[in-house]
């Protein structure tokens, strides 16, 4: 008698913790194919996709984050001023952020009010139907980012690429901004 209650309960946590934690996939028949292609090389699980959204860089709303994201793409950034690229979201597990050890302390930090606690936005980069770059961004508390937590497509931040402390970082990017203003 004992082992069938016991049973049961396990079966009604496990039934409670699924309910509570599971999100279905979203939106992800809207992925354009070379975008599925390109995450599925990486091994990265699709759990969701926004639409496409349209970015056109100019010098006048350049920011430091946009110099960031292109360092973390390889990229320089003056040669995609006065174009239009397009950014397509898509959610991923399965990503070198879900092992990362700061997010299970800001999900712990937050009370678990994940909607899909392994979950990681990867943002794929196209110029003229072109995929030119990637870039990740650590997703926690209903798809909202906390803090600035972006890496590459294999989740290496930018200090770890060129070899440099954050501020480091900042006022190299800082400086590269200038230049471009100025010139």
């Amino acid at each position: 008698m004992k082992r069938i209650i016991l049973v049961t309960i396990g079966l009604l946590i496990s039934s409670c913790l699924i309910f509570v934690f599971y999100k279905p996939l979203e939106n992800t028949e809207n992925i354009p194919n070379d975008v599925l292609d390109y995450i599925d090389a990486y091994g990265y699980r699709i759990v969701g996709y926004d639409e496409e959204r349209t970015w056109h860089l100019t010098k006048e709303n350049l920011k430091i984050t946009y110099f960031e994201t292109f360092h973390l793409m390889g990229l320089d950034i003056r040669d995609y001023l006065g174009k239009d690229l397009i950014l397509n979201f898509v959610y991923v597990t399965n990503h070198p952020f879900d092992n990362d050890f700061d997010r299970l302390k800001r999900t712990i930090k937050y009370g678990f009010k994940t909607g899909f606690p392994n979950k990681t936005k990867i943002v794929v980069v196209k110029l003229e139907n072109n995929i030119i770059g990637s870039y990740s961004l650590d997703v926690q508390t209903r798809d909202k980012l906390l803090g600035n937590i972006m890496g590459d497509i294999h989740g290496r931040r930018i200090e770890e690429l060129i070899g440099k402390e954050s501020n480091e970082v900042l006022e190299d990017i800082m400086i590269e901004r200038d230049n471009i203003l100025i010139n």
